[in-house]
This record gives C-alpha cells, sequence and structure tokens, in this order.
C-alpha cells in the first residue's frame, strides 16, 4: 500500500517542529535512499539553530524578537515542506524509504476493491445506471467517472456523486461502449478508483 510522508509542520507548536526538523535530519544523513536532497542538511541544521536561538529570545523580548522568531519559523516550515516533497517523489509511496527519511507517514489509507461494481442500461435511451454496492462504515460519498477510451488517462471525465448506491447517468451515446469506475471517499480520504466496468449504451 503506498503512503506518503506529512509534510505540513505550519500546525506544530514551536516544539515539536524542531523535534521534526531534527529527526529529518538524523533520517536522511547517510541515507542512501536520497542522495540528492532539494535542501542540504547543512542548511537545515543552520536554520533550525538559528530558530531556536530566536525563539529563546522571543521568549522575554520586544516585538522585533517575535517578528525575527516568525521569520525563522517560516523559513523552518518551508525547509520541511520541500525536502518531504522531495522524499515524496523519490520514494513513490513506498512507506519503508518514506520512514526511513525521518518524516511521518501519513495515515495508510484503506483500499476498497468493489468487485460488485457493474452498470446496466437505464429505461431512457442513452441512460445508465451504475450499482456500488461496498458500503464502508463512515461513507461521505461515491465519486463516478467514465470514460470512452479508459486507457489514456486524461480521458476520464464526472459522472456524478452520490451517497447511494445506485446513479442513473444519462446523456450517453447509444451504441457506444462506455468505461465506468467508482470511487468512494471515507473519513474525507478519497479511495483508490475501482477497476473499470464497461457497458455498450443503448
Amino acid at each position: 500500500m503506498k503512503q506518503k510522508v506529512i509534510v505540513d509542520l505550519s500546525r506544530e507548536t514551536d516544539g515539536n517542529a524542531v523535534i521534526k526538523t531534527d529527526a529529518v535530519i538524523k533520517g536522511m544523513t547517510d541515507n542512501d535512499n536520497f542522495e540528492t536532497p532539494k535542501i542540504s542538511l547543512v542548511t537545515m541544521e543552520t536554520d533550525k539553530a538559528d530558530f531556536i536561538t530566536k525563539a529563546g529570545k522571543a521568549l522575554h523580548g520586544s516585538e522585533a524578537d517575535t517578528l525575527a522568531k516568525n521569520e525563522a519559523r517560516e523559513v523552518l516550515n518551508s525547509n520541511y515542506r520541500i525536502q518531504g516533497n522531495y522524499v515524496n517523489t523519490t520514494c513513490d509511496g513506498d512507506p519503508t524509504k518514506g520512514e526511513s527519511s525521518g518524516f511521518s507517514l501519513c495515515k495508510a489509507k484503506t483500499i476498497y476493491n468493489l468487485p460488485d461494481l457493474e452498470a446496466r442500461n437505464g429505461k431512457d435511451a442513452g441512460s445508465i445506471i451504475v450499482f456500488s454496492r461496498a458500503n464502508p462504515k463512515k461513507l461521505i460519498a461515491r465519486l463516478i467517472q467514465i470514460s470512452r477510451t479508459p486507457q489514456d488517462a486524461h480521458s476520464w471525465t464526472w459522472g456524478g456523486v452520490t451517497r447511494k448506491q445506485k446513479k442513473n447517468i444519462t446523456n450517453l451515446l447509444v451504441g457506444v461502449r462506455y468505461w465506468i469506475r467508482v470511487a468512494v471517499v471515507v473519513n474525507e480520504d478519497i479511495i483508490d478508483w475501482s477497476e473499470p466496468f464497461s457497458i455498450i449504451v443503448t
């Protein structure tokens, strides 16, 4: 199962931001998985130390000290985000490699296989009814896409959204074969698309 690393520090406390940055520096040092980091580890270490110094001054300092601390925090956040994006690109979802970088992994998404996906011709010409009987807990919605050339990743178009287990799609070309795929949204996560199901519209 593919997993990305979390690249956002903006919601972390200053203390956690330092801890997480330090974990990345240690994780990526002498790590053969990441030979060309976007931000040098020396730079990350220097910027981390600069932030710690300025954060200390800001505790009982002036508004200027607080401003300097906030600017240093933005640098810390930016370094973390850029490095995290590099890790995600390099790992291509490999959780073992991702975790070795020192970044935290995103929560693993459950992939719902939808073997029961099917479609039937509707009552009206040029319409089909898509059935998706998978019913995971905390389902928010089902997303539907259709295509006439599924091998082309850019050919998939919007077919609709529903919480119900069936959806009527209209205004299709009669005599043409369409492919349909469905994804479910669970806990605000979009789960991977199902294998396409094809039907000739009548």
